[in-house]
């Protein structure tokens, strides 16, 4: 059998059976853990005749939500002080000197500034006219990056060599022999 989640509890509890016959079996799963501190209360006045058994599923439900809430928040502080280890941290700003916050998160921490400069020439070659970046590190050290700069470095053709330099009166294709066999060369 599947072990139950507080995300399945949710799911299943809007069924077509009893809510009676839902809490009783999915009692061990209320019982057990952080989440039993909070559920059993309400299963002891269930169980002594103070609560009916649809308000008490509905009290559970949301005590359940309430729990995988708290636990997303803690993944998420967790997740965002690993991300205070990394040194460099990129900001877009518009004129105003105030950070952009939208659809798109405009902040964001990298372990190299080389990757952090890539990720604001990507954001401002995106963004408006007025948007400018500021990487910083944690030794207080800022690069500042403007727009048009990243602008630049996005359009920039790279040069790349088509052929060898190769003798001007020989062809790349030529015939050669040595020893006892002979190729063509690969130009």
């Amino acid at each position: 059998m599947r072990k139950m989640t507080e995300k399945g509890f949710l799911h299943r509890s809007y069924g077509r059976i009893s809510a009676e016959a839902f809490i009783q079996a999915h009692r061990e799963f209320l019982a057990k853990g952080s989440l039993g501190e909070k559920t059993n209360p309400i299963l002891k006045s269930l169980d002594i005749g103070d609560m009916l058994p649809d308000p008490a599923l509905s009290r559970l439900r949301s005590i359940v939500l309430e729990h995988l809430l708290d636990t997303n928040i803690q993944k998420g502080q967790q997740k965002l002080e690993s991300t205070i280890n990394k040194p460099y941290t990129a900001t877009i700003f518009n004129n105003c000197q105030i950070v952009m916050i939208g659809a798109k998160k405009l902040i964001k921490c990298f372990n190299c500034s080389i990757h952090a400069q890539n990720w604001c020439d990507y954001r401002l070659y995106e963004g408006a006219q007025q948007w400018y970046a500021k990487i910083s590190h944690t030794s207080g050290r800022t690069i500042h990056v403007d727009r048009l700069d990243s602008i630049a470095r996005m359009l920039k053709q790279r040069v790349r060599a088509v052929t060898k330099n190769a003798p001007q009166n020989s062809q790349p294709w030529k015939m050669r022999a040595k020893g006892d066999r002979f190729y063509f060369s690969k130009g």
